[in-house]
């Protein structure tokens, strides 16, 4: 099956072939004039100029004809259908159900328009749900869109082609294959009807067709028609450029590869490289996926078959390092072109989550996005990129090595030889590949998601056999066969690729028991661009710290002493997060983390210079402003203890959890004093100087990938603004052994400690030995009757640091 590389392709493309207005033509021509350019920049990918033209439409129909014409519905819609190409799903979704509204209200309503609404609705339903509510959700349009099919006269059209696509598509990704494929087939074979010559809209839907035949090995004469009808509609159609070209390419790139053939995949792979900086603009900020270069991994799968290993980790490096490589919304980079009132506009724009009333396209929102596209040069053929010239990336990377230090990571190669790969990068010589002879994929998955449930029970938990033995099995597998190459280290340096980007690999088995986190320092690495970029800055002693801890979230809230309240439990369930980061809940529903008061007085002590910001000082509008005025470049480390809220739609609307300006009786300066301090929000307005920021809440580096999704999580804003490393968490942390551990590592990091460790006293450690050595601690830890009741790793293994593990 198509993975997730191939799937935003096919989605990028499916959005793209949008039928045209159908009452464009009854406009006036100066409006057909800005509905055409409308129409023009969308079918370039010139998503903001699109939105403006779009906004600009609506606002003189709306002017002209009234909010209830239909041509005023129409330009709605379709404005909807920008925001859905930009990637604003929330946003065309309530666009599209407005407009559904008032189609539906209307006494003779246009069937064709009305079709097309569903349609777009279903794509969008797709997009946002998940399993069995993909059906749920759409059944009842695809019942209502079936009706108007025969009231408008609709059968045997265009439209009729698109909805049975878009049914297909809805089918397929609930599992229900074949009668997907009757769906694509129906749908072709009306567009054949319809445009004998052939349309892009025809060519995208064999190219789903060959998708969906591929699933089975006795159809390859049935995937081969579609590609080769699809290819000669693009040449016959000159437009052998579109993005449809590059997807119908990486396909066939693909079954050559899955029959060996290497020098026909090498061909392929060069044709593939022109369309990705194009593919690269025309991804806007914000968007919440990034199109990885598949024809680097193919390339790197090809290299690790034939024996070139140097050469197939500078292609997996590549791949991973997209928040390196490839410009973001973010950073030092925006910081030079963006002067503190153009941030502080945007973040006065931003909107307000779950609290948008009306659902009006105003123009707050679409100078939001064009003033992000002015920052980042999105719509520039030169764009913000951030390359590297001189030495290769290999020569680069081994010079900041030393003889203790390696470069540890794995790959799952899937198409020309099927294996898991592992590799080691020592200071000096090539890259070491070692084929795994017994993968256990599944079992990874298990123990990652054993240990993310262990994680949500409120009370301590003890050690659970089960997993002991996953730790040993997936230990075996794949760490053993690359130990003869770590002979001599002691610190490593994960570089994930693939299956295991969110394993926690410090709590797996060494051949003798020990968990790999306590016999090595461990550090992440994002990509290798990143750390070779992090490595380069001087390391220093830590002096100065900033502590953000135990906010206030309901004007009620227990103004006690902490230690009345350590034991209460502060695991907060998803639903309980997810409501209350889109505006269903007040604040009031999240638990006070008391212990995080204890941590704050702990870590605060024991720096020279301490800034505490507690309770009713905790706001988001006071870290916001320190951020725009260059205050926090003034602290060595940034410590903020809260809770994190993960948003799993758009990771760059999650946020830290803050004491707003109203619970404390203040009237909000704007938006950013609402308490969510969101990862864009840090993004727009952080400038640093940080040797470490810590984000010791839950979750607080959950994401899909650490390198290819770090860019709308909290990880790349924070790298971009300045800091050289960070600590955060993977899963649900326990409130009292985080303050035992935060408490630990910074003894340890500062050397402000009168017992031995690790063979000294009183020497300050590097971020990664702190963390091992405190680790340690806390998994050893006895109670006073003797148990140790933070064995577990849910606890001890919990926090992960990224970046200089100086």
């Amino acid at each position: 099956m198509i993975g997730g590389p191939f799937k935003l392709l096919f989605l990028l493309a499916a959005i793209m072939l949008a039928a045209p207005p159908v009452l464009a033509e009854t406009l006036p021509p100066p409006l057909q004039t800005l509905a055409a350019a409308r129409d023009e920049y969308l079918d370039d990918w010139v998503f903001v100029s699109a939105l403006i033209s779009a906004s600009d439409l609506l606002a003189a129909c709306n002017r002209q004809f009234g909010p209830a014409d239909p041509r005023t519905v129409e330009a709605y819609f379709r404005t909807g259908m920008v925001f859905h190409r930009i990637g604003r799903a929330r946003v065309a979704e309530r666009i599209y159900d407005r407009a559904l509204r008032w189609m539906r209200q209307r006494a003779q309503p246009n069937h064709e328009l009305w079709l097309e609404m569903l349609e777009r609705r279903m794509v969008l339903t797709k997009e946002l749900r998940m399993g069995p509510e993909i059906m749920a959700d759409a059944q009842p349009m695809l019942n209502r869109a079936m009706e108007l099919l025969d009231q408008g006269s609709l059968r045997r059209t265009s439209i009729h082609a698109d909805l049975l696509q878009s049914w297909g598509n809805i089918l397929r990704r609930s599992r229900r294959v074949d009668e997907a494929a009757l769906r694509y087939e129906e749908a072709a074979e009306i567009r054949r009807n319809v445009s004998p010559n052939g349309t892009l809209a025809l060519a995208d839907n064999l190219i789903w067709l060959a998708h969906l035949y591929s699933s089975r090995p006795d159809n390859a004469e049935l995937v081969e028609q579609c590609l080769d009808e699809a290819q000669r509609i693009l040449v016959a159609l000159k437009r052998t450029d579109h993005p449809l070209q590059a997807t119908l390419l990486h396909y066939r790139l693909r079954r050559l590869m899955s029959v060996g053939d290497d020098a026909a995949s090498r061909e392929l792979i060069d044709r593939l490289r022109p369309f990705q900086p194009r593919t690269d603009q025309a991804l806007p900020p914000g968007f919440g996926h990034r199109l990885v270069p598949v024809h680097l991994q193919s390339e790197a799968e090809l290299d690790l078959v034939q024996g070139h290993f140097d050469r197939a980790f500078e292609s997996l490096a590549a791949v991973a390092g997209l928040i390196a490589t490839e410009r973001t919304y973010t950073g030092r980079h925006v910081a030079s072109l963006v002067q503190p009132s153009a941030s502080r506009e945007l973040l006065a724009l931003e909107p307000l989550p779950g609290r948008h009333e009306g659902v009006g396209v105003d123009a707050r929102e679409v100078r939001r996005i064009e003033l992000e596209a002015a920052l980042t040069g999105v719509e520039h053929e030169d764009g913000v990129h951030r390359t590297s010239d001189g030495d290769s990336l290999m020569l680069r990377l081994q010079g900041c090595l030393d003889e203790r230090t390696a470069i540890v990571g794995w790959v799952r190669t899937k198409l020309r030889d099927p294996a898991t790969w592992g590799v080691v990068v020592r200071n000096r010589g090539s890259a070491h590949w070692v084929k795994i002879q017994h993968p256990i994929p599944r079992s990874v998955v298990e123990y990652r998601s054993a240990l993310e449930h262990a994680s949500q029970w409120p009370t301590r938990i003890d050690s659970d056999p089960q997993l002991n033995q996953l730790e040993v099995a997936i230990g075996e597998s794949y760490l053993q066969p690359l130990l003869d190459r770590l002979e001599g280290v002691d610190r490593i340096v994960w570089m994930p690729f693939g299956e295991t980007l969110r394993l926690p690999v410090e709590s797996l088995r060494l051949p003798d028991g020990t968990p790999l986190g306590l016999a090595f320092e461990s550090v992440y690495a994002p990509s290798a661009e990143v750390f070779v970029d992090l490595m380069s800055q001087p390391s220093r002693y830590p002096r100065s710290l900033l502590v953000v801890a135990d906010p206030v979230f309901s004007p009620v809230d227990q103004a006690g002493a902490p230690e009345l309240l350590v034991d209460a439990n502060t695991i907060v369930g998803p639903d309980v997060l997810r409501s209350v980061l889109d505006g269903e809940r007040d604040f009031a529903s999240l638990p006070r983390l008391a212990s995080t008061w204890l941590e704050a007085e702990a870590v605060a002590g024991l720096f020279d210079e301490s800034t505490v910001l507690r309770r009713a000082r905790a706001t988001e509008s006071t870290l916001t402003d320190m951020g725009l005025g260059k205050t926090l470049q003034a602290f060595d480390v940034i410590h903020i203890a809260t809770h994190a809220l993960f948003n799993r739609l758009a990771p760059s609307a999650s946020a830290l959890a803050l004491t707003a300006d109203r619970v404390v009786g203040r009237q909000a300066k704007s938006a950013f004093g609402d308490g969510l301090l969101s990862a864009r929000e840090i993004g727009l307005s952080w400038s640093l100087d940080a040797d470490l920021v810590t984000l010791s809440g839950c979750q607080t580096g959950f994401q899909s990938s650490l390198s290819r999704e770090a860019g709308i999580g909290f990880l790349a804003p924070i790298l971009e603004a300045g800091a050289r490393a960070l600590l955060m968490s993977r899963w649900k942390v326990h409130d009292h052994a985080t303050y035992l551990f935060m408490r630990r590592f910074y003894e340890n990091r500062t050397g402000r400690y009168r017992d031995a460790r690790q063979g000294s006293v009183g020497d300050p450690m590097s971020k990664a030995g702190a963390l091992r050595e405190a680790r340690s601690w806390l998994r050893a830890l006895e109670a006073d009757d003797g148990t140790t009741p933070y064995s577990h790793p849910v606890y001890w293994a919990s926090f992960f640091l990224v970046g200089d593990p100086r």
